[in-house]
């Protein structure tokens, strides 16, 4: 995984949160954080603009909001998106 991509979805999460910045990491819990569904579906058209790509749609956001654990995790995603539109591409 590109920490670049990492670090960058580390920023964009950042701007949501609602605990002290150095409270926050890569694998705290974006519910401890603060981040609800509502900040997830921010956070995703953040990523996809900042990051000029599609994330996958999941017909329920309450389904991807529980998939979006942590930043690692939400990298990972991305990671796995960019692969996918490389295949298709």
């Amino acid at each position: 995984m590109s920490s670049s991509v990492q670090d960058q979805i580390y920023a964009i999460v950042l701007k949501y949160i609602e605990i002290a910045p150095e409270d926050f990491h890569v694998d705290t819990p974006l519910v401890e954080a603060g981040i609800d569904s509502l900040a997830t579906a921010e956070i995703i058209f953040d990523i996809e603009e900042a990051l000029q790509i599609e994330i996958p749609d999941v017909e329920d956001i309450e389904e991807r909001f529980a998939s979006f654990r942590t930043v690692a995790d939400v990298a990972r995603m991305v990671e796995n998106a960019r692969k996918t539109a490389e295949v298709a591409g």
